[in-house]
C-alpha cells in the first residue's frame, strides 16, 4: 500500500538517502501529484519508505552509507529519509515564529546502527540562518542500553559568544518498537515539547530563545519549517556498511495559527 493512501502527505515532501537522478549533488526528493515528476502521492519503496502492516504506519529506513546533503561518499554528513513540510502549493514551507505552530506525531524507533545508536525523529529548522531551532533525538547511552532516551536538542550561547547545543532529556527510557507521542509547539521564541509513551502521563520541557542569538535578533525575519522521520546520526565513519536507522510514523498532524 502506498503511504500517501494512509496519511495526508499533501503538506510534505520526502527527502531520501538516494542521489539525484541527474547526477547533481544533493539528495532525491519526492513531492506533489504530478505523474511526470518524482511524486509522493503514488510512491512507495520497501527499501526506505513503505507502509507497515498491521500497524498501518509509514516505515522510514535510512542506510548509514546513503547519500547526504553534504556529500555522496557516505562519510560526510548524515543520511536521512525524512518528511519536510511544504505549503498547499508545494513550495517549501516557511513560517514566522510569530503566532502558534505545532507538530504532533506518534512514532516508534525499530532499529539503530551499531557504532552510533542515534536518530533524529523530528525537527524545527530555519530557512534563513540555516540553524536548527529544535531536534528531537533518540539515543542509546551506555547506561540505558538496550533502551534509548529522547532529547530535545536546543541551542544556547556559550560564554565565549559562540553557539552551542544542549539536550533537554525526558525522564523515561524507551524500548525499540515502543510507540510514543511527541507534540512540539513554537510560540514566538518559546518552544514547548511534550513526550509520552502511548497511554502514559506526558512530560513537557521548554526552552526560551528570546535571549539567545542569533534567534533573538531574527524574530521578525527568520522563517521555519517542521520535519519528521529518520535522520540517522551515523554514517560510514562510525558504523559498518549495511547498518540502518528505522523509524515508524503512526500519525502526523500540523497546525498553524
Amino acid at each position: 500500500m502506498v503511504p500517501a493512501t494512509l496519511f495526508d502527505l499533501s503538506l510534505f515532501k520526502l527527502q531520501t538517502d538516494l542521489p539525484k537522478c541527474s547526477g547533481a549533488s544533493g539528495v532525491r526528493q519526492f513531492k506533489g501529484t504530478d505523474p511526470h515528476t518524482d511524486n509522493l502521492a503514488s510512491f512507495s519503496s520497501s527499501k526506505f519508505f513503505a507502509t507497515s502492516s498491521p500497524e498501518r504506519a509509514i516505515t522510514f529506513i535510512t542506510d548509514v552509507g546513503g547519500v547526504t546533503t553534504k556529500g555522496s561518499d557516505g562519510r560526510t554528513g548524515y543520511p536521512r529519509t525524512e518528511l519536510r513540510e511544504v505549503t498547499s502549493t508545494g513550495a517549501d514551507a516557511a513560517w514566522s515564529v510569530q503566532g502558534r505552530h505545532s507538530l504532533t506525531v506518534r512514532e516508534s524507533v525499530h532499529k539503530l546502527p551499531v557504532g552510533k545508536e542515534s536518530v533524529i525523529i523530528a525537527q524545527v529548522k530555519s530557512n534563513i540562518i540555516k540553524d536548527v531551532f529544535l531536534k528531537m533525538r533518540a539515543t542509546v547511552r551506555g547506561s540505558t542500553a538496550p533502551k534509548f532516551v529522547i532529547e530535545a536538542r536546543v541551542k544556547y550561547n556559550k560564554p565565549s559568544g559562540s553557539v552551542g547545543e544542549m539536550g533537554l532529556t525526558f525522564d523515561r527510557q524507551f524500548a525499540l518498537g515502543e510507540k510514543f507521542d511527541i507534540n512540539i509547539v513554537v510560540t514566538g521564541l518559546q518552544v514547548a515539547v511534550t513526550v509520552n509513551a502511548v497511554g502514559e502521563a506526558p512530560q513537557t520541557l521548554t526552552h526560551d530563545y528570546s535571549t539567545f542569538t542569533p534567534f533573538s535578533s531574527t524574530l521578525t525575519g527568520d522563517l521555519y519549517y517542521f520535519k519528521a522521520g529518520s535522520y540517522c546520526q551515523s554514517n560510514l565513519k562510525y558504523s559498518a556498511a549495511g547498518q540502518q536507522c528505522e523509524v515508524q510514523l503512526h500519525s502526523v498532524a500540523l497546525a498553524h495559527s
